[in-house]
């Protein structure tokens, strides 16, 4: 119910958004609870280059994995990982790599 309510949300106020954080919100939310992952997907790529790059990154690779598009959600991870700075972030993006490599 949750999703469904956040989904219309976003809907009803698309044109009106005015940053990306709406769309990381919903990215992230959709990443934690594997639900309207499409949208989720659409969003983060809108997103990706404006708010928190990196994590919404992380969030974009792990929603393509879901999907079975593990080549892509490689692609992303190594978009990012001359952007990283956090030690923790990078730990993650090679766990993750390791375990999306085809």
């Amino acid at each position: 119910r949750g999703a469904r309510y956040f989904d219309d949300w976003m809907i009803k106020n698309k044109e009106t958004i005015d940053s990306d954080w709406p769309y990381f919100y919903y990215v992230k939310y959709a990443t934690l609870y594997k639900v309207r992952m499409e949208n989720a997907i659409a969003y983060a790529y809108k997103a990706e280059n404006g708010c928190d790059k990196v994590e919404i990154r992380i969030f974009l690779a792990k929603l393509l994995h879901e999907t079975g598009d593990d080549h892509k959600a490689v692609e992303k991870l190594k978009e990012v990982i001359p952007i990283i700075s956090n030690p923790e972030e990078k730990k993650e993006i090679d766990r993750l790599m390791e375990e999306y490599s085809v």
